[in-house]
């Protein structure tokens, strides 16, 4: 089965900003936990999580379906916005409604 790679962002209220360098996982349910669990390590204090993904084929749809499972909120934007979302980030713009904000990228 094949990894899934992730760049995790997130923002806090105040706009400070946490970029841990991009990391893979198996994508499965065990590299799902293994996801969750780093995010909520990089996680601003008193924030909720919130996952935004690129629809890139069928790869996202598990780990969407595990996070949503979970209580956490995930948003799956098509490419072109997921594009959008990550070039914002890039520039350090705040996406409004989405802080914190964990971006998933497919290879």
């Amino acid at each position: 089965m094949a990894d899934f790679t992730v760049r995790y962002t997130s923002t806090d209220m105040e706009g400070n900003i946490k970029r841990p360098k991009p990391k893979s996982f198996f994508n499965k349910p065990s590299g799902f936990k293994a996801f969750l669990k780093r995010a909520e390590k990089i996680q601003h204090p008193g924030m909720e999580l919130c996952f935004t993904m690129k629809a890139t084929g069928v790869y996202y749809k598990m780990l969407a379906f595990y996070l949503s499972g979970q209580v956490k909120y995930v948003s799956v934007l098509m490419h072109h916005a997921a594009k959008k979302f990550n070039e914002n980030l890039k520039k350090n713009l705040k996406p409004v409604g989405l802080m914190p904000a964990l971006w998933k990228d497919q290879a």
